[in-house]
């Protein structure tokens, strides 16, 4: 019986694990899946043990949970992945003769760049939300077309959040520009010639 279970569960080790992070960060199965925009059934037999996620789900499970370089390479064991294949040849292989490994680790920053959008589709299931933001461009022959420029995805519970932060910042705006006197510019008078 306990062997028929191991079969229907070769992954038992890894979804328990993830099932662990999952609830250490107080998320539901259906906020995971719609941040790393999988089926919430597949994320179910993933933490049963069921299934083992594909490569780039782990990759994204591992980042959305923001777990350390050693867990990460033993759940990536554990998902039956080589850990070779976790990270790039190393480009700074150390020597026999040295008995520490060192990574090389190099921090970007992001470029805040601000991207204009003149159109955005939503798309929501039970996982969470999808905003599109698109651009229109115009071709060379004349036509327009909308080509997509930004994808972001959230829960439910973050985009009711966002909802009510647009809508108070809108408000303010507003109250601001209604507040705000201008001054007018004097009207042009004839002086006398000092």
């Amino acid at each position: 019986m306990a062997e028929k279970q191991a079969n229907n569960q070769p992954f038992k080790m890894l979804g328990k694990v993830l099932e662990k992070y999952r609830v250490r960060c107080n998320e539901t199965i259906a906020e995971v899946s719609g941040a790393v925009e999988i089926d919430e059934r597949l994320m179910q037999k993933i933490e049963q043990g069921v299934e083992a996620p594909s490569e780039d789900v782990l990759m994204l499970l591992l980042s959305h949970f923001n777990i350390d370089d050693d867990q990460a390479i033993k759940l990536w064991e554990l998902a039956g992945y080589d850990d070779t294949d976790l990270t790039s040849a190393d480009p700074f292989p150390t020597s026999d003769m040295q008995s520490n490994h060192q990574s090389l680790v190099i921090v970007m920053p992001l470029e805040p760049r601000v991207l204009y959008s003149n159109n955005a589709i939503i798309s929501t299931d039970a996982n969470g939300v999808i905003l599109n933001f698109l651009q229109t461009i115009l071709s060379s022959n004349g036509s327009s077309q909308q080509i997509p420029i930004a994808r972001v995805g959230m829960s439910h519970g973050q985009a009711k959040d966002l909802l009510q932060t647009l809508g108070r910042s809108l408000r303010q705006s507003n109250e601001l520009n209604k507040q705000t006197k201008r001054i007018t510019a004097p009207k042009n008078k004839k002086t006398d010639d000092i």
